[in-house]
C-alpha cells in the first residue's frame, strides 16, 4: 500500500507511470468484492485516509466528477467481514472525529472499548474527517453519494458528520418536496433523518434543534403540494417524539412543531397533537423526575443566587397550549374551549411544576371581555406591576418610575439604587454542546417568557451537581423581564369566542363559550389553598384585581364573586391569609449583583393586595346585599390599623366606597374617623387621610348623623397636622413651596437648598399637608348645617392660635388662620354669598353720592351715600368676599312741635350745594352722610363707650388717587381660587397629538360626563377668570366652556374639542389647542382609543398629572341615562359672574332641588381612572393604582382628584423657586394690611371671647369655650356681626329706625354688614341674622343667647328680623 501511495502521489521511480484516481477505486472495489478480510479493509482504510491528507490528492479527488466508487470502497471496508467477535460490527467502527468518542452512554463507550483494532477506529475517524473537509467544496454530483452512504450509517454516524449531512439536506431542501414533484424519496429522508438523531436523545441537543427547524421551515411546502395523508405522516414524524422528550429545549421546539401543525390541519391532528403533548405534562408532574421550580432553599445568602434553571417540561407544554390558545382564539371556539379547560387544570393541580402554573395563569389573567358583545379578547399587558412591586416582584429597572410615598417610606425599593441588571447571554455548558453548525435562528420556535429562559441556557449535568444546597433560584415571575406572553395576541376583539353562556347564544354557530365563573372558581381556591407555591399564589394577588376592573368578563359569574368577598373578608377580618415564606427562603431580582435588590414581603404586603382586590369589588356593590357591603367597609376600616401598610390602600378604597356605597360607609363612619385620628402620627399618610376628609366634606348625606364629638375629631385631625408642619417649620426641616389654594397656604416656608434630589413624599412638601389641613376646616365648616355653625366658630379660632415659641406668652394667628375666621364669620349665619352692587349707586350722576372708606379690622368699608335720598350703599371688602348691602332709613318728617335746628343740617346741605351743579341740591339734601351710617352699623367711635376698651377704631382713608387705585386692585383679586384644567378626546385608535387634538367632538357618554363635571358658559363677555380663554368678540377659543365653582375653587376647563379647529393650512400642529392644554398642570383625558394612555403622548415641559378615563371594558363607552330614559345634559348662559357654581358642594343642597335621582344598576357604566405623573412627580393620589367608578360618581370623583392634583402642582411648580403660591384670600389680606400700612394706623391688641365656657343650652355643649385672651401678633379678627339689610342689587326697605343710640349701647363689639335672602326685594321685610363673634361674655351664656339679645334689639328698633 506504500507503494501504490507513492504512485497515486507522483513520487514513483523513474519510469513508473502515475495512477490516476479514476482507476484507482475502481480497482480497489474490484479488489474488496473479490477477496474480504480485516486486514485488507483496514489496510484500504488506511491507504486512502492517508491519500485525504496530501494536498494533491485532496485536489485531484476534488477534479472527480463521480464520488460514486470511493464511496462503495468506504462501504466495504465499514463491512470486510469476519474480522474475530466483532466483525461486521459497523456500531463498534465509528468513533468521533479524531478518535475520539462522542457516544453520550456508557454503554455505548464500553462497546467501543471492547475494539482490540485501534487503529480501525483511527483510520475511520481520519476518513470521515477529511471528508467533511472536503464537502464545502464538492459539486452536487460529488456530494450526493457521500450524504447517501450517512444517511445509510444513520444512528452510527459521529456528530461531526451528522451536521454535515443535516446542512447538505437543507441547502438542497430535500426534506420536503420539490415543485415539480420530480423527487418522490424527500419523505423517506425525512423519516430517517428523524429516526437517526432528532428521536435520539444521547445527540448533542444543537444537532436535534438544528433538524427541527429545518421541518418547520419545510412545512409549508408539505402542506402546499402534498396530500393530507403524506401532511399528517410527516407531521407525525415529529410529533411521535413528544411523549418520549426528556429535554426542555428539544421539546419547546417540538411543541412549536406543534402549534404550526395545528395550525395547517383540521381539529383531528390538533386533537393528536394536544393529546402528546397533555400525555407529556402529566406525565412529568412533581416526584416523576422533573424539578419542581418552587422549591426554596432555607438560608441563601444574597450573593449566592443561581441563574434561573430550565424550563420544566409541564411549563413548555404549558406554553404551547398557550400559543395555540391565543391562534384559536380568532378562528376556532371548539379548540379555544378545549386549550381554556386544559389550561384551568394546570393553573389548579398543585401536582403541577410552578412554572408551568404560572404560565397558565399569564394567559388566564389577561382574558378579557368587550363590554357589548362579551366577545374575547386578550391583553398583551397584564397590567399588575405596581401591586407585584408590593410583593417585591419589580426589577430595578422598572421601578427607575415614580413611586408612591408610601411605597418609598416602607423600603420598597431604594431610590438610590437603581440600575438595569442584565443576565448573561449563555452558560458555559450550553457553549460546549455548540458545534461547527452555521448560525440559524432559534431552533425552539417556541418564544419562552424570561429573558433569561431565552438567553440562559440550562445547566449542565456536572453545573447543577457542582450546586451548592444554599444556592436558590430567583422568582418565577419578575415584572418587566418575565411576565409577556410568549407571542403577541391579535388585536381587537375575536369574533368567533365569546364569555358566558347567554353571550354565546345570543350569536348563532357561535358556542360553546368560557365559562369565566369556572375560572373565578379556581381563584377562589388559589386564594383559600396553602402556601407551599408562593409564585403562584403571589401571581394571583398581583393580578386579579386589575382582571376584576372588566365587568363584563364577570358578568355571569356572581355567585362566585359574591364567594371571593366572602372568602376575602373572612380573611382579612380574621388576618388568615397566608404569610410569605421566611426572608431566608425568598430570593429577588438584583440581589447581590447591581443595583440592590427589593424589599422582603411580608404579610402586610399580602393585605395589601386583598385591599386592593376588595376595591375592586367595590364596582360589583349592585350583586351584594346590605349586609355583605357593610362587611366590605367594615374591612376596609380593618385595613386602617391592622397592618402597617395597609392604611393608605384603605382610605383610597373607602373614598371609592363613600360614593359607590354611602349607606354602608356612613354606618361605619365613626369608626373610620377614629381610626384615621389615631394613625395621624404616621407624616406618610397625611396626604391621604386629609383628601379623604375633603372629599368627604363634600357628601353632607354620608355623614350627616355625626354628633358633635365626631365633628370635632376631623377638625381636630387637622389641627394635629397643622402642628405638625409647624413643628418642622420651627426645627428647620426644609420645606418646598406651599399649598395653592384659598383653603390652602398661609406660611413663611424655607427652602433646602437647591440641587438635591426632588423630595418625592408628603413629609417632603409639609405646605401640601399645609393647604389640605386648612381644606378640611373650611369645607367641613361650611356643610355643617347653619344652626350649628355658631358652635364650633371660638373652639375652631382657639385651636388656630398656638404659642410663639420664640416669645412666650406671646400667641400667634397666622395669615391663614385669620382669613378662615373671617371666613367663619361670614357664613355663621348665613349662605347667601354672592351680592351685586345697586346700579342706581353706580348711574348717580356726579355729586349726588358721598363716598367715604374705613379700615375697620381686616376689611375695608366703604359706603356710598345717595345725598337726595339718604339711601346708602356699604360695600365690605373683607379677605373672603366682597358684599355688598343697601340701607335705607324710613325717613319722615318731625312732628310739627318739633324746634327745628337748622345749623348743621344747613352746613351739610352747603356743602352738597358746592360740589353739585344743581342749585337745588342743597334743598335736597336728606341729610344723610356716610358717617353716620357707619356709627349705626359699626360700634362706637369712642372705645368706652363700647365696654370694650381693645376695641380698634375704624381707620380713615385718604379719598385719594391712591386709595383709589388700591381699592381697584383689591377688587381685581378673586374672592376665589383659580384652577385650570384641561380636557381631550382620544377616539379608537388615535395615538398621536395632533390626531387627537383636532377631534371637534367626542362620543355621547364625553359630552355626558362634561356636563356634570361643569356647567357649560359662554365665553364672550364673561364676568370671570377664564383662564387664559379668549373672552372678547372675536372667539379666539371658542364660544363656550366648562367652569365648575364652590364658594372657595373655581376650575375653568380648557376643553380641546370645543375649541376651533383650524384649517391644516392655517394650523398643521393644532398649536392653537396646545397653547392650553399644553400649558396646564393637570389634564383629563377620556381614553377611547383602545390603548394605553402614554404620558408623552401630548409632549410638554408644564404637564404634570393625567387623569385618565378609560371605559372598563372595550365598547364600554355607554350614554348616562337619568331614569326617564334622557341624557342629563345641562347648558347655561352664565351669569355676569359665570353661573357654574356649585352650592351642595360646601353645604346642603336647597329643600326646593330634588336630589338626583340613581338609574338602574344595569344601566350604570363604569369607568377605569387611573392618574399619570410625570416623572420625577410624587405619586399621591388616591387613583395612582387604577380605580372603578360607576357614571354617577365620576365627575364628583374627578373634580376632587384634578382640584388636589392642581394644588399639589402649584407647590411643585415652585419648589426650586423658594417662592409661595399664596391663596385670593391671602392676597386680599395682604393688600388690606398694605393699606393700613400706607395710613400709619397701629394694630393695637385685642381680646374678645364667644361666650360663656360652660352654657346649658343646646348650641353650647361646652363648645362656647372662652376665646381666651391674648397679646396677639397679628391684627384683629374682624367686628362681625350683622345687622344691615342686604339686598344684592336692589334695595331693602327696613323698618323706621327710632333707637339707634341704645342699640349701639347693647352691641359690645358692633354689628357687621352681611348678606341676606336673596328674595330680599322692595317691599319685602329683610332678613337679619344678628349674632358676636368676639363680645364680652360677662353676662351671656353663649353665642346663640347674644344673638337672640341683639335680635330682640333691632326689633325693638323697628327692624324687621327673622331666625337663619
Amino acid at each position: 500500500m506504500l507503494v501504490l501511495l507513492d504512485l497515486v502521489r507522483g513520487d514513483c521511480p523513474a519510469g513508473c507511470p502515475a495512477v490516476p484516481l479514476f482507476l484507482l477505486f475502481p480497482a480497489l472495489k474490484e479488489a474488496l468484492s473479490h477477496r474480504q478480510g480485516h486486514k485488507l479493509a483496514l489496510a484500504v482504510l488506511e491507504f486512502l485516509a492517508g491519500l485525504a491528507t496530501e494536498k494533491k490528492a485532496r485536489e485531484a479527488l476534488l477534479h472527480e466528477d463521480d464520488w460514486t466508487d470511493v464511496v462503495e470502497v468506504l462501504e466495504r471496508c465499514a463491512a470486510p467481514g469476519p474480522r474475530g467477535e466483532n466483525s461486521g460490527n459497523v456500531d463498534g467502527l465509528i468513533g468521533g472525529v479524531g478518535g475520539k468518542v462522542e457516544r453520550h452512554d456508557s454503554a455505548a463507550v464500553a462497546t467501543v472499548a471492547t475494539i482490540s483494532d485501534d487503529r480501525w477506529n483511527r483510520a475511520w475517524a481520519d476518513m470521515l474527517a477529511q471528508l467533511c473537509a472536503m464537502l464545502p467544496r464538492a459539486g452536487p454530483h460529488q456530494a450526493r453519494p457521500v450524504m447517501d452512504m450517512f444517511l445509510r450509517l444513520g444512528p452510527q454516524l459521529p456528530d461531526a458528520a451528522a451536521q454535515a449531512l443535516l446542512e447538505w439536506y437543507a441547502e438542497e431542501r430535500l426534506l420536503g418536496p420539490s415543485a415539480d414533484g420530480s423527487e418522490r424519496s424527500w419523505l423517506d429522508g425525512a423519516r430517517s433523518l428523524t429516526r437517526s438523531f432528532l428521536a435520539d436523545a444521547k445527540r448533542p441537543r444543537t444537532i436535534r434543534l438544528f433538524l427541527l427547524e429545518r421541518l418547520k421551515d419545510a412545512l409549508p411546502m408539505v402542506e402546499a403540494l402534498c396530500s393530507p395523508e403524506e401532511v399528517r405522516e410527516f407531521a407525525g414524524l415529529a410529533l411521535e417524539c413528544v411523549p418520549r422528550e426528556k429535554d426542555p429545549r428539544v421539546l419547546e421546539g417540538l411543541a412549536g412543531f406543534a402549534v404550526l401543525v395545528t395550525g395547517y390541519e383540521e381539529s383531528d391532528l390538533f386533537d393528536e397533537a394536544v393529546g402528546l403533548l397533555s400525555v407529556t405534562l402529566w406525565s412529568n408532574l412533581k416526584g416523576k423526575g422533573s424539578h419542581s421550580s418552587s422549591k426554596l432553599v432555607q438560608s441563601a445568602p444574597p450573593a449566592c443566587l443561581s441563574p434561573p434553571s430550565s424550563p420544566s417540561l409541564p411549563r413548555v407544554v404549558t406554553q404551547a397550549f398557550v400559543r395555540l390558545f391565543l391562534r384559536s382564539a380568532t378562528s376556532n371556539p371548539f379548540r379555544t374551549r378545549t386549550l381554556f379547560l386544559k389550561l384551568l387544570d394546570i393553573a389548579g393541580s398543585d401536582h403541577v411544576d410552578s412554572d408551568a402554573r404560572v404560565e397558565a395563569l399569564g394567559l388566564l389573567f389577561r382574558l378579557r371581555a368587550d363590554a357589548d358583545t362579551r366577545a374575547l379578547r386578550v391583553v398583551e399587558h397584564a397590567e399588575g406591576e405596581r401591586i407585584a412591586a408590593v410583593l417585591g416582584r419589580r426589577t430595578v429597572a422598572t421601578a427607575s418610575g415614580p413611586v408612591s410615598a408610601d411605597d418609598e417610606a416602607h423600603g420598597v425599593y431604594s431610590r438610590e439604587s437603581r440600575g438595569d441588571p442584565k443576565r448573561s447571554a449563555s452558560s458555559p455548558s450550553e457553549e460546549q454542546q455548540k458545534g461547527p453548525l452555521r448560525e440559524s435562528r432559534s431552533a425552539s420556535g417556541l418564544t419562552t417568557r424570561s429573558s433569561a429562559s431565552n438567553k440562559s441556557s440550562v445547566r449542565s449535568d456536572a453545573a447543577v451537581a457542582n450546586t451548592p444546597a444554599a444556592v436558590v433560584t430567583e422568582p418565577l415571575w419578575m415584572y418587566p423581564d418575565r411576565v409577556s406572553l410568549p407571542e403577541a395576541p391579535a388585536r381587537g376583539a375575536s369574533a368567533v369566542v365569546f364569555v358566558g353562556k347567554d353571550a354565546a347564544g345570543a350569536h348563532e354557530n357561535l358556542s360553546p363559550a368560557l365559562d369565566m365563573a369556572r375560572w373565578l372558581e379556581r381563584v377562589v381556591a388559589l386564594l383559600q389553598s396553602g402556601v407551599a407555591d408562593w409564585d403562584v399564589y403571589a401571581y394571583v394577588l398581583a393580578h386579579l384585581g386589575p382582571q376584576l376592573a372588566n365587568k363584563s368578563l364577570f358578568a355571569e359569574a356572581v355567585p362566585q364573586l359574591q364567594l371571593l368577598r366572602s372568602v376575602l373578608c373572612e380573611q382579612v377580618k380574621n388576618s388568615s391569609f397566608h404569610e410569605p415564606p421566611p426572608p431566608s427562603a425568598v430570593a429577588h431580582a438584583g440581589q447581590g449583583g447591581q443595583g440592590g435588590a427589593l424589599h422582603t414581603p411580608k404579610k402586610a404586603d399580602v393585605a395589601v393586595c386583598l385591599m386592593h382586590i376588595l376595591t375592586m369589588l367595590i364596582a360589583y356593590h349592585e350583586h351584594f346585599r346590605k349586609d355583605q357591603q357593610d362587611e366590605l367597609v367594615r374591612s376596609f376600616a380593618l385595613g386602617l390599623g391592622s397592618w402597617d401598610r395597609t392604611p393608605r390602600w384603605a382610605i383610597h378604597a373607602l373614598g371609592v366606597c363613600a360614593l359607590e356605597m354611602p349607606l354602608s360607609t356612613s354606618k361605619s363612619l365613626d369608626t373610620i374617623v377614629r381610626k384615621m385620628s389615631q394613625i395621624i402620627t404616621q407624616s406618610n399618610l397625611a396626604v391621604h387621610i386629609l383628601e379623604f376628609l375633603v372629599v368627604l366634606a363634600r357628601l353632607t348625606d354620608v355623614w350627616r348623623n355625626f354628633r358633635e364629638e365626631e365633628i370635632k375629631m376631623v377638625f381636630g385631625v387637622s389641627f394635629r397636622y397643622l402642628q405638625y408642619v409647624r413643628d418642622r417649620d420651627r426645627t428647620g426641616s426644609p420645606l418646598v413651596g406651599s399649598g395653592g389654594s384659598a383653603a390652602a397656604t398661609g406660611r413663611g416656608m424655607t427652602t433646602g437648598g437647591g440641587g438635591g434630589r426632588p423630595p418625592a413624599s408628603a413629609d417632603d412638601l409639609p405646605q401640601y399637608v399645609y393647604a389640605l389641613a386648612f381644606h378640611v376646616i373650611i369645607f367641613w365648616f361650611m356643610a355643617l348645617k347653619m344652626e350649628d355653625r355658631p358652635a364650633f366658630m371660638a373652639w375652631i379660632a382657639h385651636n388656630l392660635t398656638y404659642a410663639d415659641p420664640a416669645n412666650p406668652g406671646r400667641e400667634v394667628v397666622e395669615e391663614q388662620a385669620q382669613v378662615t375666621i373671617d371666613m367663619m364669620q361670614r357664613v355663621a349665619f348665613c349662605d347667601a354669598d354672592e351680592t351685586a352692587p345697586d346700579p342706581a349707586v353706580a348711574g348717580a350722576p356726579e355729586g349726588a353720592v358721598l363716598k367715604r372708606s374705613w379700615l375697620v379690622g381686616m376689611s375695608v368699608v366703604t359706603i356710598e351715600t345717595l345725598a337726595r335720598s339718604g339711601i346708602s350703599q356699604v360695600t365690605r371688602r373683607r379677605p373672603s368676599a366682597t358684599r355688598y348691602s343697601l340701607h335705607h332709613p324710613r325717613l319722615r318728617k318731625p312732628p310739627r312741635h318739633q324746634v327745628a335746628e337748622p345749623s348743621s343740617a344747613a352746613a351739610a346741605a352747603a356743602a352738597v350745594a358746592g360740589s353739585s351743579s344743581s342749585s337745588s341740591s342743597a334743598s335736597a339734601f336728606a341729610g344723610i352722610l356716610p358717617e353716620h351710617v357707619l356709627q349705626e352699623l359699626y360700634a362706637p367711635l369712642i372705645p368706652s363707650l363700647s365696654g370694650n376698651p381693645f376695641a380698634e377704631l375704624p381707620v380713615p382713608l385718604p379719598e385719594d388717587d391712591m386709595t383709589a387705585r388700591a381699592l381697584s386692585s383689591f377688587d381685581r383679586i378673586s374672592p376665589v381660587d383659580g384652577h385650570k384644567v384641561g380636557i381631550v378626546f382620544v377616539a379608537p385608535g388615535q395615538t398621536t397629538e395632533v390626531e387627537i387634538l383636532r377631534n371637534e367632538a367626542g362620543s355621547l357618554a364625553y359630552a355626558t360626563f362634561l356636563s356634570r363635571l361643569g356647567t357649560l358658559v359662554k365665553l364672550k363677555g364673561a364676568g370671570f377668570n377664564t383662564q387664559g380663554l379668549d373672552r372678547s368678540e372675536a372667539g379666539v377659543d371658542g364660544e363656550y366652556t366648562y367652569a365648575w365653582r364652590d364658594r372657595v375653587s373655581e376650575m375653568v376647563f380648557h376643553v380641546a374639542t370645543m375649541m376651533p379647529t383650524r384649517s391644516l393650512e392655517e394650523d398643521q400642529f393644532a398649536v392653537a389647542k396646545k397653547a392650553h392644554v399644553g400649558n396646564d398642570f393637570v389634564n383629563i383625558v377620556w381614553n377611547e382609543s383602545g390603548r394605553e394612555w402614554r404620558f408623552d403622548t401630548l409632549p410638554s415641559e408644564f404637564n404634570y398629572v393625567y387623569i385618565v378615563i378609560t371605559p372598563e371594558e372595550r365598547g364600554g363607552a355607554k350614554e348616562w341615562l337619568d331614569a326617564s330614559g334622557n341624557a342629563e345634559v345641562e347648558q347655561h348662559e352664565g351669569s355676569e359672574h359665570g353661573d357654574h357654581s356649585t352650592t351642595s358642594s360646601t353645604g346642603p343642597p336647597p329643600s326646593s332641588s330634588a336630589p338626583p335621582r340613581r338609574p338602574a344598576p344595569s344601566t350604570q357604566p363604569f369607568y377605569k381612572v387611573h392618574v399619570l405623573s410625570a416623572p420625577g412627580f410624587p405619586e399621591l393620589s388616591p387613583a395612582a393604582e387604577p380605580k372603578l367608578v360607576s357614571a354617577r360618581s365620576l365627575p364628583t370623583y374627578i373634580r376632587a382628584l384634578a382640584l388636589n392634583a392642581s394644588v399639589f402642582s402649584l407647590v411643585w411648580a415652585r419648589r426650586h423657586a423658594g417662592t409661595e403660591t399664596v391663596s385670593s384670600w391671602r392676597n386680599r389680606l395682604r393688600e388690606i394690611n398694605k393699606l393700613r400700612e400706607r395710613c400709619g394706623a397701629t394694630r393695637s391688641s385685642w381680646r374678645a371671647s364667644a361666650g360663656a365656657a360652660a352654657g346649658n343650652g343646646p348650641a353650647s355643649n361646652g363648645l362656647n369655650s372662652s376665646y381666651q385672651g391674648a397679646s396677639l401678633a397679628v391684627g384683629p379678627v374682624p367686628l362681625a356681626t350683622t345687622l344691615g339689610g342686604v339686598g344684592g342689587a336692589g334695595a331693602a326697605k327696613p323698618s323706621p329706625q327710632q333707637h339707634h343710640q341704645h342699640h349701639q349701647s347693647r352691641a359690645s363689639a358692633g354689628l357687621a354688614a352681611g348678606p341676606a335672602s336673596p328674595a330680599i326685594g322692595p317691599g319685602k321685610p329683610s332678613r337679619v341674622s344678628a349674632a358676636t363673634f368676639l363680645s364680652d361674655a360677662t353676662s351671656r351664656n353663649s353665642v346663640a343667647s347674644l344673638a337672640e339679645e341683639m335680635e330682640r334689639a333691632a326689633s325693638e328698633e323697628g327692624w324687621s328680623v327673622s331666625r337663619p
